[in-house]
Order: structure tokens, then C-alpha cells, then sequence
């Protein structure tokens, strides 16, 4: 049987099935670096979600001529840039499709040569990622209410890794239950809001919430679950199975809150580049959170 790789793998081979999350042993077999970043950027849903069509060119991922046209001229400049006008470059390219060597390099060579690698310059180009700059800097993304959640996109040194915070409270304001969680993908910002959002979802119907209020600092997430707007197509379906999970509930609501008053959820956010996968606390505050905790209630 042929060996899979990035030429001929299925997509429901590069994910765990039990996890639903990437299986990173299959990416790092099959895929380059710059390609296997790219797939870990996207975020799955915990849902068994129905596939979609994505139109990439796009924020909400729904196809226009415009996209299209542009996306063509794109094409058109990088395949000038590529193409071998004399003899002797062509027989370069043809010896190097030759070589006895892995499909991937081969790939990587050739996306090389029409500048069309995953670079954060041209994910820029094509409205992927805000800006080309590279990620130095801490990203902090906190929210807060009955359940309070945040994500962190870690600094290069802890190997571009995404991190929640969960904090459930009752009426009183005490501390029901609590949820630090990390992912080993690098996720945007949008990515990791709904992600982390999604964990808060999961937390609270894992641990008998049937009544709630889910509260989140961004906007476009909110808004997208709220219906008010077109969610961004990297995130549609992680929103589509939040909107499945919260259907457990007997009561549930979405509301934007103000990130600057969720110290507790954003402390248990960069934890999470402390735990392997996840730490949980069940009826008491976490001592790391236990100070925030009492100065949020004053």
C-alpha cells in the first residue's frame, strides 16, 4: 500500500477521532513545517459538525467575483515570477521533479519559487491574518460572568501554543468550578476566542450547568453567535457546534463584557502553559486564581 502524504492523505486521517482534534504525529509524517502550521491554525469543533464549503479568499468564506478576479491577477503575477522562459531553467525544474526525493520538498521548492507559502506576509495578502508582523508579543483575549473564560496566544518560546481560562460562578459570586486548558496549535485570535469559548460551553454542561450566561470579550464571536453578523469561515464551525452544545441548556445566553475585569480566567489562560492538556478544580478556588477571585467580587 502507497505511504499516505500531502498528495493523497484524506483530511478524517489527519484527525483523532476519540479527541477531535489534529493528529500531529500524521502532520509532521506527511506535511513541511510552513504547511503543517497552516493546518494546526485551524481550529476543529468538538462537535461533529457537517463539512462545509469554505471559499478562502473571503472573511466569511462565501465566494464573490471580486475574490476570484483578484485571486486570478494574484495567480497570473506569481506564475509569471515562476515560469522558466530559457532552456536551462527549465531543465532545472525538470531535473528537480526528477529527484529521488520526498513529494513534500519537491512542494516546498515550487510554492518556494511562486511565493505562495504560508508566510505571514501573504496570509496578510489574502486577509487571512491581520497584518504580516510576526507574533512577539503576548495576545490576551479574557472574558467574565456566571462563566468567565480566556485565551492567551503564547510567545514563540513556548512553541506558539493557544490557552483557556474557565471560571464558573453561582449567583453569589463564589467559584462553582474552574478550567485551565491548553491547545499545541497555533491559533489566531478569532480562533482561539472561539475555542476558548467553546471550552467554557463544554466545562459547564460537564459539570451539571444547566442555566447560564456565557460572556466573551470579542465582539465578532458574540455578535456571529447572536446572528447579527456573517461568522469568519475559519470559525464557522467550531460557532455551529457551540450552538449545538448550548441546546443542552435549559436557559443560555451570549453577552460582549469588557475584557479589563477578567483577571481570575485570564490568570488561569496563561497557566495553561503549565498543564499537558488540562487542569480542572470542582468546588473551590484554585489558589493561583484565589486573590483575583476576592478582588473581583469588592
Amino acid at each position: 500500500m502507497e505511504k499516505p502524504n500531502s498528495s493523497n492523505a484524506l483530511v478524517c486521517e489527519l484527525i483523532n477521532k476519540g479527541t477531535r482534534e489534529w493528529n500531529i504525529n500524521n502532520l509532521n509524517s506527511w506535511f513541511l513545517p510552513e504547511d503543517r502550521e497552516a493546518i494546526l491554525g485551524i481550529p476543529l469543533s468538538s462537535s461533529n459538525t457537517p463539512d462545509r464549503l469554505v471559499w478562502a479568499e473571503t472573511r466569511s468564506g462565501k465566494f464573490t467575483v471580486k475574490s476570484a478576479y483578484a485571486l486570478a491577477l494574484e495567480e497570473k503575477v506569481h506564475n509569471t515570477r515562476a515560469d522558466c522562459s530559457d532552456e536551462s531553467a527549465g531543465k532545472i525544474w525538470k531535473t528537480i521533479w526528477q529527484l529521488r526525493i520526498p513529494q513534500k520538498i519537491k512542494h516546498f521548492a515550487s510554492k518556494a519559487a511562486r511565493d505562495i507559502l504560508a508566510t505571514k506576509s501573504n496570509l496578510a495578502k489574502r486577509k487571512i491574518t491581520p497584518n504580516g508582523m510576526c507574533d512577539l508579543y503576548v495576545v490576551k483575549m479574557r472574558k467574565q460572568s456566571v462563566i468567565c473564560y480566556g485565551a492567551v496566544i503564547m510567545p514563540k518560546k513556548f512553541g506558539r501554543i493557544a490557552g483557556s481560562g474557565v471560571v464558573i460562578r453561582d449567583d453569589a459570586g463564589e467559584v462553582f468550578a474552574a478550567l485551565s486548558k491548553k491547545w499545541k496549535s497555533p491559533l489566531g485570535a478569532i480562533e482561539a476566542e472561539a475555542k476558548a469559548l467553546e471550552a467554557g460551553v463544554n466545562f459547564a454542561r460537564e459539570v451539571g450547568i444547566r442555566e447560564a450566561e456565557f460572556e466573551s470579550d470579542s465582539v465578532v464571536i458574540c455578535n456571529a453567535l447572536q446572528g447579527l453578523v456573517s461568522p469568519p469561515s475559519s470559525v464557522v464551525n467550531v460557532l455551529a457546534g457551540i450552538m449545538n452544545e448550548v441546546s443542552y441548556f435549559r436557559q443560555w445566553k451570549f453577552a460582549h463584557v469588557k475584557r479589563q475585569g477578567n483577571v481570575p480566567a485570564h490568570l488561569l489562560a496563561q497557566h495553561a502553559k503549565n498543564v499537558e492538556d488540562f487542569v480542572a478544580w470542582r468546588a473551590d478556588c484554585p489558589s493561583l486564581i484565589e486573590h483575583a477571585c476576592m478582588q473581583d467580587k469588592m
